[in-house]
């Protein structure tokens, strides 16, 4: 067998960090922020307009979440409470990363209150804020970014509240931060054949590929170097 000469051990090296590359990019996982600002301003009663049942790939059919603007700022759409329903779920089911949001009190007077995050995946919890002794968010009436003490992956959000459960009527969100995960696709790996049937640079980059993977082949059957 003769040795592999230069040009094939460097190309075998750039395809091999091409499809290393290529999966890589897939991994990243860019940050949504969610402003509501494309709902506009409220309508009907003071209280807001109760959020649609699905908006920016979640399902809010069945929570107490309003969507209202302040008269001083009718360009800045944020969402407050009518009740205690605050579970919000991917309308895919897809998980994502899930990196806070902004709260804060719309009360001009006692402005303080406290929640906690609660996030589930596959209708399991896997983060309780209640069970974690750094898990109270504390807010005051300054719009400030909290977060769970969680970082991995959710497919439900919910706020629960104590001390009476009442912190619910004065409490404003925006700016709700997502990651969503992307599907990395399964690279489709092609017998590999020899030399006659493939171009050197397609058998090259099969043969890199699978040994990306985990594979093994045999670099001489793959017509590599003979």
């Amino acid at each position: 067998m003769n040795k592999p000469s230069l040009s094939v051990s460097l190309l075998a090296v750039v395809a091999a960090a091409v499809v290393a590359t290529a999966l890589a990019a897939t991994a990243v996982h860019a940050q949504t922020v969610i402003t509501f600002n494309d709902l506009g301003a409220r309508t009907g009663s003071t209280a807001g307009t109760h959020m649609p049942s699905s908006y920016a790939g979640f399902r809010w059919t069945t929570t107490d979440w309003y969507y209202m603007t302040n008269p001083a700022a009718p360009g800045n759409t944020f969402l407050a409470l009518g009740g205690t329903g605050t579970f919000i779920l991917s309308q895919t089911g897809a998980d994502f990363y899930f990196d806070g949001a902004d709260f804060w009190s719309r009360r001009g007077l006692d402005a303080a209150g406290r929640f906690y995050f609660v996030l589930y995946k596959d209708g399991v919890t896997v983060y309780n804020g209640m069970n974690d002794k750094n898990g109270r968010q504390d807010f005051t009436g300054v719009p400030t970014r909290f977060t769970p003490n969680y970082t991995g992956p959710v497919d439900g959000i919910a706020i629960v509240f104590t001390q009476g459960g009442r912190d619910w009527n004065h409490l404003a969100m925006d700016n709700l931060r997502i990651r969503p995960i992307a599907t990395v696709p399964t690279l489709s790996l092609a017998p590999i054949a020899t030399a006659e049937e493939h171009s050197p640079l397609t058998t090259l980059m099969s043969f890199a590929s699978a040994t990306f993977m985990g594979l093994t082949p045999n670099a001489t059957e793959a017509g590599l170097f003979q």
